[in-house]
């Protein structure tokens, strides 16, 4: 999916409605902006984007679609596991309307 998944409560809330370009932002001021696709098969406190958009040129079909969810990541000594290594996989974000 090129969308970010948003419970349909939440998006009522919010006054977001079905394909609305929204904005994630983390707490550091990264931001993502992407259409939103409301469902029902997901927890009203979070949101779901899978980042399945590409800038290859040799992928037409998914060039320039999507977002990056890994954007809204940090990649420092601070946000990984001190006994695995790995990375923080999730971000919290504020969602609003672009």
């Amino acid at each position: 999916t090129y969308n970010i998944a948003m419970n349909a409560e939440t998006a009522k809330k919010k006054g977001i409605k079905e394909g609305d370009a929204i904005c994630l932002e983390n707490r550091w001021g990264d931001k993502v902006t992407g259409n939103v696709k409301l469902t029902q098969l997901i927890h009203p406190g979070v949101l779901a984007a899978v980042g399945l958009g590409s800038w290859a040129r040799g992928r037409p079909i998914s060039q320039g679609k999507g977002i990056n969810p890994t954007a809204l990541l940090r990649q420092d000594q601070y946000h990984f596991c001190p006994l695995s290594g790995a990375a923080e996989p999730t971000a919290r974000v504020k969602a609003y309307k672009k």
